[in-house]
C-alpha cells in the first residue's frame, strides 16, 4: 500500500477499530520504506555515499513526512 492509499483510508473512516488498523498500516510501511535506505543513513560517509543512495534517502524522507502528517491526523481523531 502507498502513502496516498493511506491517506484515502483515513478521509473515508471515521471508526476507532478503522484508525487503528491504519496505525498499523502507517508502522508497517514505514518500516518497509526505511529497509532499502537503513545500511545508508547509518553508515553515511561523505564524498563516498553515491548519488543514487541519496536520492534512496531523499524519496525515503518525503515519504516519511507524509507518514508523520498522517499520524498527525489520526492523533486529532482520537
Amino acid at each position: 500500500m502507498e502513502v496516498m492509499d493511506i491517506n484515502e483510508l483515513l478521509m473515508d473512516t471515521d471508526d476507532a477499530e478503522a484508525t487503528k488498523n491504519i496505525q498499523q498500516t502507517i508502522d508497517n510501511l514505514q518500516a518497509e520504506i526505511y529497509e532499502p535506505v537503513v545500511k545508508t543513513v547509518e553508515e553515511y560517509k561523505e564524498g563516498v555515499t553515491t548519488e543514487a543512495e541519496l536520492l534512496q534517502v531523499k524519496d525515503y524522507y518525503y515519504k516519511k513526512k507524509y507518514l508523520d502528517r498522517i499520524r498527525q491526523q489520526l492523533a486529532g481523531m482520537a
